[in-house]
């Protein structure tokens, strides 16, 4: 592990606070290289890149695999592709893949584990729907 690794994790906070903007639009869930600071970047795929909504073109920086809190105190492994974005993105279509429903209402928006009935609600924030993640700095053993 170089010291360049260990000095950006060592500047990680106990617990990031993420708030990852759950988007129906979004083909990847994505964040960027300055959010989840207990977790490195790696295997950066430089020929993909992902159109953003004004059409351009940014290019994959790698991804990162951590565990995270929801305010609702359930526990995820989650993936994210790390490119240069303003906000994170939760992909609703990775979502629903991985066995879960994704439900917007005006007064009650959520995500339900189909396996067990485990409600996740999701807030409504600045005109957009929002999950609130917390990431331990310990990812090794993070709860």
């Amino acid at each position: 592990m170089s010291a360049a690794m260990v000095h950006a994790v060592g500047e990680a906070p106990e617990w990031e606070e993420l708030d990852m903007v759950v988007d129906r639009g979004a083909s990847v869930t994505v964040i960027n290289n300055d959010m989840v600071k207990a977790v490195d970047a790696s295997g950066a795929r430089p020929e993909v890149r992902y159109q953003i909504a004004d059409g351009s073109l940014i290019e994959n920086m790698g991804q990162k695999n951590f565990t995270a809190m929801t305010d609702a105190g359930t526990t995820h492994q989650l993936t994210a592709q790390v490119t240069d974005v303003n906000k994170a993105l939760l992909s609703v279509v990775k979502t629903v893949n991985a066995d879960n429903r994704v439900v917007f209402d005006e007064h009650h928006s959520y995500m339900e584990d189909k396996s067990n009935g485990n409600r996740i609600p999701i807030e409504r924030k600045n005109g957009a729907y929002v999950l609130k993640m917390w990431i331990p700095r310990d990812q090794s053993s993070p709860f």
